[in-house]
């Protein structure tokens, strides 16, 4: 005969079993929570296959590797997911990037080189946004004076600590070039300060340099 004393106890265990259930449900939960949400700007997923990749997370502050394919595409992919742009080109030349801090202040860009200009980006997260000038148009440094204005770009210190630069090859001041600010805010570049110091002057960005730290795209 079932008595209410027996019904009260079985209501009892019951819950009990109910209450471990919940909390084990609670515990496994916690232990699969992914350690970074995505980011609704980025694509799921890494690299793709065959992209030229380098790992640039400890410059980055966290696991980051940013690409380049050989179709003119860059990208950076993060724990947060991936984010890619179009290199605009009619360069046959094989493209270059790197990531670089320029000003050391934790804000992040990415040069990518075409051999006949350098296009600049910001990086942020997992995602790239193009670098404009005030007109709205895509901001560029020349490379070898093929638009008359610059030879390069690098880093430097103008007096108001490290920045962005371009330099010209100075041909009235031979062994001489004049290094130019590039100044950001948020993605949008304008001119800056300008001085002239030989061209044996460092122009790395905290030591880094294209040829030694950036990543070429596969052929």
């Amino acid at each position: 005969m079932i008595t209410a004393g027996f019904i009260v106890c079985m209501s009892r265990e019951l819950r009990r079993v109910v209450a471990a259930i919940g909390m084990l449900w609670c515990a496994t939960a916690t232990l699969a929570a992914p350690t970074a949400a995505a980011d609704p700007q980025c694509a799921p997923g890494g690299p793709p296959l065959g992209a030229a990749t380098k790992p640039v997370g400890d410059l980055y502050g966290q696991p980051a590797t940013l690409w380049l394919t050989n179709d003119d595409v860059v990208g950076i992919s993060t724990d947060e997911g991936t984010s890619s742009l179009r290199v605009l080109t009619t360069s046959p030349i094989r493209q270059q990037a790197m990531m670089i801090d320029a000003r050391q202040d934790g804000n992040h860009q990415i040069i990518v080189d075409t051999g006949r200009q350098a296009d600049l980006y910001t990086a942020a997260g997992c995602v790239i946004t193009p670098v404009v000038d005030q007109l709205g148009k895509p901001f560029q440094f020349d490379l070898g004076h093929r638009l008359g204005n610059g030879d390069g770009y690098g880093c430097g210190d103008l007096g108001d600590g490290p920045a962005l630069i371009g330099f010209l090859n100075l041909k009235d001041q031979q062994g001489m070039m004049r290094r130019t600010e590039i100044d950001l805010d948020g993605s949008v570049a304008t001119i800056g300060r300008s001085d002239v110091v030989p061209v044996t002057t460092d122009v790395s960005c905290s030591g880094l340099t294209m040829e030694k730290d950036g990543i070429a795209a596969p052929f």
